[in-house]
């Protein structure tokens, strides 16, 4: 389930970008095959990840999960180290 909904929410962010999932992976540092994993639900990202991704999808702000259809659900960052996932 938690690997369902990661997978739709970042398709659904990047898309609405516009962005490919190779310029996602290049935007974070990570393999274009991890984005494709995750997007595709085959694994969970760790935080890191999570993080990363979540930054330059802009899914931690009120604007940016509005603008992707998310209903106020993310990961809303508390601090420099710390993020927590928001209904």
């Amino acid at each position: 389930m938690l690997q369902e909904f990661i997978a739709e929410e970042f398709t659904k962010a990047r898309k609405a970008m516009g962005i490919s999932q190779r310029e996602l992976a290049q935007r974070c540092g990570l393999p274009q095959s991890t984005v494709g994993r995750i997007e595709a639900g085959l694994v969970v990202p760790n935080l890191l990840t999570l993080a990363k991704t979540a930054e330059v999808l802009q899914l931690g702000s009120a604007e940016g999960t509005a603008r992707h259809g998310m209903s106020g659900r993310g990961i809303e960052r508390r601090n420099a180290r710390k993020f927590r996932y928001t209904r």
